[in-house]
């Protein structure tokens, strides 16, 4: 079960995540990278069984397009990725436990329209599409280790808008109201165990929703400064939470409604290049908790 719930989340972004530029010419290209880590744990099977995941991720991409429109701009990319997760579940009253690895994969595009490059003020659009492949392996106490493959797609739509506080001063606030929906479709192999106990996934495929709202501390002048920032969101969803072990579901239990606060810093290093660093941590019910480091360059040209 841990592995399938870290297989899912692996390659699951928003815009934030890979592209932080507060200034950028019409014509200009971004080039970017970012590394994520991950820690989450939870219980499921009415609170008998506990989860630990632990994951990193490094996705990368290039715009291949800008082009300046009317009402705006847009850019288009590509962008591919590799992740990695290690797994653990405990009984409670039982001695026994499994590890779990999961190695990922992902290819995928992206395109993203801006009202207004400077800032990133007024409106944006932002999707992207993704195709992601796993190979997984668990191990139980005295069991052989089995191994099995999964793989699926997701697609996303993002909206949001952005305003300033108005200020005579240099630095003001910006908001951001956010809202994105993500459809997802993993598919896990039917796999027999050692041990007889067939496993299969009763569904494929879930939406996820995100609404949430980004305050940024701006410098109005040097728009490229430093910038503190900080978010709220509230995720709807749990994705593909059940499996079928010898036709009996078992039900993650991961919340269908979590919230999320993320704090972080951007700004750029040169004439070029922008960074930026942001922790963020999420909860609800069944004891469910995940905590994140997330580092981005990006890189204009």
């Amino acid at each position: 079960m841990a592995n399938y719930l870290a297989a899912q989340k692996m390659f699951i972004h928003k815009r934030d995540d890979r592209d932080q530029l507060m200034l950028r010419d019409a014509d200009d290209l971004n080039t970017w990278m970012y590394v994520k880590g991950e820690y989450n744990d939870g219980n499921f099977a009415d609170g008998n069984l506990k989860y630990k995941i632990r994951s990193a991720v490094v996705q990368l991409g290039s715009n291949v397009l800008s082009k300046n429109l009317s009402t705006g701009t847009l850019h288009s990319g590509f962008m591919l990725g590799a992740g990695y997760s290690d797994t653990t579940a405990d009984a409670r009253h039982n001695i026994r436990s499994a590890d779990g690895r999961v190695n990922g994969y992902n290819l995928g595009v992206y395109a993203t329209w801006q009202e207004d490059q400077k800032l990133r003020l007024g409106s944006y659009i932002d999707s992207w599409a993704s195709y992601s492949w796993y190979n997984s392996q668990v191990n139980g106490d005295d069991m052989p280790g089995e191994h099995y493959d999964s793989q699926g797609y997701a697609a996303s739509l993002e909206l949001g808008h952005a305003w300033l506080v108005p200020s005579e001063k240099a630095r003001t606030m910006k908001f951001e109201p956010q809202g994105q929906v993500i459809y997802s479709n993993l598919h896990q192999d039917y796999h027999v165990e050692y041990n007889g106990t067939r496993v299969s996934t009763p569904d494929d495929d879930a939406v996820l929703g995100r609404v949430g709202l980004k305050a940024s501390y701006v410098d109005q002048k040097v728009v490229e400064a430093w910038q503190p920032y900080g978010a709220v969101n509230w995720l709807i969803g749990n994705g593909m939470s059940d499996l079928n072990f010898n036709n009996e579901t078992l039900d993650s239990n991961v919340p269908s409604n979590r919230f999320q606060l993320e704090t972080g810093v951007s700004g750029k290093v040169d004439n070029k290049t922008t960074v930026s660093l942001r922790i963020s941590s999420e909860w609800g019910d069944n004891s469910y908790n995940a905590y994140s480091g997330h580092m981005l360059v990006n890189y204009r040209w």
